[in-house]
């Protein structure tokens, strides 16, 4: 795949990165405060592939790694905590929330070692093997679990996690040019997410792990 090719499908993904947002912000009276939160998740996440580009485009390399550096902290917390507090299972949602201070830690110790690549596809696997449980436990205790919101939270996020774990951990050190796989991952989730912001038809019940 060319250069310019992969320039079109970044951008794309940014593009699309909208949706979700405002689906959520057409949706947020309606929505749980568990959701709400997860709204912000993907905001901030707007906001910091906006501040890539516009690194990009300024070619200010150190303000992107430092932004990168915080994001990755920032998503692996999120997302742990995020399962730690929608979950039903009593022990996913007590693994989780023990895992935080490890995330931490593990964040941190790429400064001193070189462990991005394992923070990255560590907690990545991590977080998708704790989305799918939640969604396997949500389709058999609610017949109707492909109406909620917090389905296709989980699932988009399985998704996101597994694919770019799989796409970038696996093949990424045996296939050159496989980032560009990066872009449709992030669009394809992203429309997941927007899937599940408009599945939102009415008030609903506040979250009781919240």
């Amino acid at each position: 795949m060319s250069a310019q090719t992969l320039y079109y499908w970044q951008v794309t993904g940014t593009l699309v990165a909208f949706l979700p947002v405002l689906a959520g912000l057409l949706k947020y009276p309606k929505s749980e405060k568990s959701i709400r939160y997860f709204l912000g998740y993907l905001f901030i996440g707007l906001l910091t592939d906006l501040t890539g580009w516009y690194c990009y485009i300024t070619q200010n390399e150190t303000t992107n790694q430092y932004v990168r550096h915080a994001y990755d902290l920032f998503e692996a917390f999120f997302l742990f905590w995020f399962i730690a507090h929608t979950a039903t299972s009593k022990y996913l949602r007590n693994f989780f929330s023990w895992a935080l201070p490890v995330v931490v830690v593990f964040w941190a110790s790429r400064f001193w070692i070189s462990t991005v690549p394992m923070f990255k596809s560590g907690t990545q696997v991590v977080i998708a093997f704790g989305s799918a449980l939640a969604i396997l436990q949500m389709l058999e205790q609610d017949e109707q679990a492909t109406q909620r919101p917090m389905l296709w939270m989980w699932l988009g996020t399985f998704f996101y996690c597994f694919s770019t774990f799989f796409l970038m951990g696996i093949l990424g050190t045996k296939m050159a040019g496989v980032w560009y796989a990066h872009a449709i991952i992030n669009i394809l989730a992203y429309l997941i997410f927007t899937v599940g912001f408009l599945s939102i038809r009415q008030q609903s019940i506040p979250n009781s792990h919240n």
